[in-house]
């Protein structure tokens, strides 16, 4: 997990669906087209390529414990379609 300010610029971040060596996502910057790499937070390409986002701390957590630790939190997750069986191929 990367902060979004570096110096004075804010990032808009967003997934390229791209990935290096076939393991690392690539992120860009909407505004620069700088691609990053998601492992490191190096820019590979465009003009902050060499630059470094500051990592934040981070930690993997089951879902109940996260939950119990901020009650009031907001979680962001993909809208997935149920499909029920009624004999359509999707």
């Amino acid at each position: 997990m990367y902060a979004r300010r570096l110096d004075e610029r804010e990032l808009t971040v967003g997934v390229s669906g791209h990935l290096l060596e076939s393991r690392f996502m690539i992120m860009y910057d909407v505004d620069t087209g700088t691609s990053w790499n998601q492992s490191s937070g190096i820019a590979l390409v465009g003009p902050l390529a060499g630059r470094r986002l500051r990592q934040l701390h981070s930690r993997f957590t089951e879902w109940g414990t996260w939950r119990s630790e901020h009650p009031d939190g907001t979680v962001l997750t993909a809208v997935r379609e149920r499909r029920s069986n009624l004999g359509i191929t999707p």
